[in-house]
C-alpha cells in the first residue's frame, strides 16, 4: 500500500492491524522489546520500540535494501538510513515518503553498509562510520551533557556570570554534595509556604520525583544521587489545570551555531485540577507533575485524537486559546527563542569538542555531518517567565500508546495516536527538508527557511557575550587534550596550569591537585579520573573565585582569562 497522505486513516488503520496481529515473532513483553538505558536522557518517558510495528514498515518494498548508491550522480534518489532509527523509524519513515524520498535498511549482521545522504540513529552516532558528504542524526557526547544533574551545573555556573539571562534556570543544589549548602539556604531564605522538587539522577518517566517544604524531613532521601529545585508554585493555568510544553528544537550546526525551533509541540496536561502546594497536596502526583508516564495512569487522564482536547494537545491549538483569553504570544516565543539558544549557547563547548574528537577518531568525516532534534521541557507562571525543565537529548518519536484490551485484565494493545502524528510528522519531515538544503549549500552559507516550514531559526547573536567568554576558555583546554579524547588527565591539568603561569603563583600544586579531585567528581561521566569541558571550566571558575575575589563573578573570570592571555 503506498497511500499519498500518510495520515490517511485506512493506512493508520492497517498500521493499527498489524500491530495488534501481526504473526512476527515478538517479546513476551512490552518491556523484554523496549531498549532502556539508566539515564533518563537517552530514553524518554514516552520512548516506545514496538518490534511489530517496525517490522510492518521496514519489510516491504518501500525499503532499498542493497542496491549501490552514488551520493554524486545527479539522478540519485536521496535515501534516508534507518537500519539504527530504532523506535523513531514508523515517523521517520513517514516522513521520508511523504517527501518522496527512499529508505534503506541494512541487514544488522551486515559489514558491507551502503552510503546514504542521512543516517537517522536513535541512539547515539557511534553505531557506524559516517562516509564523507553525509549527515548523521546525532552529535557526539549531546547525550551525556543533557544528563539532569549536568545540564544543571552548565546552567548554574552560566547563571551565577549572567543571571538575568539565565533566569528561566530554576535554583537548583545536587545531592548529595550539595546538601549543606542547600540547607543553609533553605535557612537564610525562610519562607512560608516554600516548596522544592527532587528529581533522581538516574530516575525516568517521573519515578522517585517528590516535593517537600523542610528538609529535615527529608534527609534519609537525600543520600542518593538527585536534583533538587526551587518549585515554581505559581504555574499558568488552562482549564484549572497545571501543564507543560514539549518544545522540538533542530540543532543544525555546531560551529556556526545553528539554531532552529519548531513551531510545532505538545502540550502535556496534568490529571487533577491544580492547587497551590502544601503539606496536604504534595503527594498528589497528577496534580502537581506533567510527566506523561504519570498522568496515563489516571483513570482522568484523556486519550483523543482531537488536537485542542485531551490530556495531550497540540501546542498551535493550545496558544490559540491562550491568545482568546488574552495572553501575549509573540512575547512568549521570543522569551522561547532566548531560553533555547542561551542554553545550547552554554552547551555549545562541550558539543564542539566532541564533535571534533569524533573526527580525529575516524567517526566523522567533518564538523558538519551532524544534526539533532532535542526536546526542551518549559513551564510557563502565571506572569508568562519561561522556565526550563530539562533538555531530552532523544526526545519520544513514537506514535503509539498502550491501551488495555477490556474484559482482559493485564492485557493492553498498541494504538496508533493520531495527535502524534500531527505534531511529529512535521517537526521530522521539516527538519530532514533543512539538513537536505544544508547537506547542498555546505557549511557556514545562509539558508532560507521554507515557508511551509513548522522551524524558525533563531539568531545566537542573542547571547554574544557569552560566547567571547567560553571561546578563550574552551580554547586553551582544547591544546590539552589527547588526540582523539575529550577529557584531560591530571597531568595535563598541571601542564595547563604551568604553560599558563597558574602554578606556582595563583595556586599551589598541593591545592590544584585537590581542586581537580573535587572536578573529578563534580560531573556524572564514564570517565572518573579525568575532567571534560564542563569540569575544566568549574576549575577555571573556582580558580578565579579563589584569586581575585572581586563582587562581580564575571570581572573575576574575564580577569583570568585575561591572566591567560598575556602568558600564552
Amino acid at each position: 500500500m503506498q497511500p499519498s497522505d500518510l495520515t490517511d486513516p485506512q493506512y493508520i488503520h492497517d498500521i493499527k492491524d498489524d500491530i495488534i496481529t501481526s504473526s512476527v515473532p515478538i517479546a513476551s513483553t512490552r518491556e523484554d522489546c523496549c531498549e532502556l538505558s539508566i539515564e533518563d536522557n537517552l530514553l524518554d518517558e514516552e520512548e516506545v520500540l514496538d518490534v511489530r510495528a517496525l517490522n510492518k514498515l521496514y519489510h516491504t518494498d518501500e525499503f532499498d535494501q542493497g542496491k549501490e548508491l552514488n551520493l554524486h550522480s545527479k539522478k540519485k534518489s536521496i535515501r534516508v538510513d534507518l537500519t539504527y532509527a530504532r523506535s523513531a523509524g514508523p515517523i521517520v519513515e513517514m516522513s521520508v515518503r511523504k517527501l518522496n524520498w527512499k529508505c534503506y535498511k541494512a541487514p544488522l549482521i551486515s559489514t558491507n553498509r551502503l552510503p546514504c545522504s542521512i543516517h537517522w540513529h536513535g541512539i547515539t552516532h557511534e553505531e557506524h562510520i559516517i562516509p564523507k558528504g553525509c549527515y548523521v542524526s546525532k552529535f557526539c557526547g549531546l547525550g551525556e551533557l543533557c544528563y539532569k544533574k549536568n545540564l544543571a551545573q552548565t546552567l548554574s555556573r552560566m547563571k551565577e556570570l549572567f543571571p538575568d539571562e539565565f533566569s528561566f534556570h530554576p535554583n537548583c543544589w545536587l545531592l548529595p554534595e550539595q546538601y549543606e549548602e542547600f540547607y543553609v539556604h533553605t535557612q537564610e531564605h525562610p519562607k512560608p509556604n516554600k516548596f522544592y522538587i527532587v528529581k533522581p539522577h538516574e530516575g525516568s518517566q517521573g519515578e522517585g520525583i517528590f516535593i517537600f517544604s523542610n528538609p529535615k524531613d527529608k534527609v534519609s532521601l537525600f543520600a542518593n544521587p538527585s536534583l533538587v529545585q526551587e518549585y515554581i508554585s505559581n504555574p499558568l493555568l488552562l482549564e484549572g489545570t497545571k501543564f507543560d510544553i514539549r518544545l522540538y528544537v533542530l540543532l543544525l550546526s555546531i560551529d556556526p551555531l545553528e539554531v532552529y525551533v519548531s513551531r510545532s509541540g505538545m502540550v502535556r496536561f496534568c490529571t487533577q485540577d491544580y492547587h497551590k502546594p502544601s503539606i496536604k497536596n504534595v503527594h498528589k502526583s497528577f496534580m502537581h507533575l506533567t510527566n506523561y508516564s504519570l498522568n496515563k495512569r489516571s483513570d482522568e487522564y484523556q486519550y483523543t485524537d482531537e488536537p485542542d482536547t485531551g490530556s495531550k494537545r497540540i501546542l498551535t491549538h493550545v496558544l490559540e486559546d491562550m491568545e482568546r483569553l488574552g495572553y501575549d504570544t509573540d512575547l512568549l516565543w521570543d522569551k522561547i527563542d532566548t531560553v533555547v539558544v542561551s542554553t545550547l549557547q552554554a552547551m555549545s563547548p562541550e558539543i564542539q569538542t566532541g564533535v571534533q574528537a569524533a573526527i580525529r577518531r575516524g567517526e566523522l568525516p567533518s564538523v558538519d555531518s551532524c544534526f539533532q532534534i532535542l526536546g526542551f521541557d518549559l513551564l510557563i507562571d502565571d506572569k508568562m517567565n519561561v522556565f526550563l525543565l530539562e533538555v531530552n537529548s532523544h526526545p519520544s518519536l513514537g506514535i503509539d500508546f498502550d491501551e488495555l484490551v477490556p474484559d482482559k485484565p493485564g492485557v493492553t494493545k498498541c494504538i496508533i495516536s493520531q495527535v502524534d502524528i500531527d505534531i511529529k510528522l512535521p517537526v521530522v519531515s521539516c527538519a530532514l527538508k533543512l539538513v537536505r538544503k544544508r547537506q547542498k549549500k555546505g557549511p557556514g552559507i545562509p539558508i532560507e527557511t521554507p515557508y511551509d516550514s513548522v522551524y524558525k531559526r533563531v539568531s545566537p547573536d542573542l547571547m554574544q557575550e557569552q560566547l567571547t567568554l567560553l571561546e578563550p576558555i574552551a580554547n586553551m583546554f582544547r591544546q590539552f587534550l589527547k588526540r582523539d579524547g575529550v577529557t584531560i588527565g591530571s597531568s595535563a591539568f598541571r601542564s595547563f596550569l604551568r604553560n599558563y603561569k597558574l602554578s606556582p603563583g595563583l595556586i599551589s600544586t598541593a591545592e590544584a591537585d585537590l581542586l581537580f579531585l573535587k572536578a573529578t567528581r563534580s560531573y556524572v561521566s564514564y570517565e572518573t579520573n579525568t575532567i571534560n569541558f564542563q569540569q575544566f571550566y568549574f576549575v577555571f571558575y573556582s580558580l578565579a573565585k579563589s584569586s581575585y575575589k572581586r563582587d562581580s563573578k564575571l570581572e573575576n573570570i574575564s580577569l583570568l582569562i585575561e591572566h591567560c592571555m598575556g602568558n600564552k
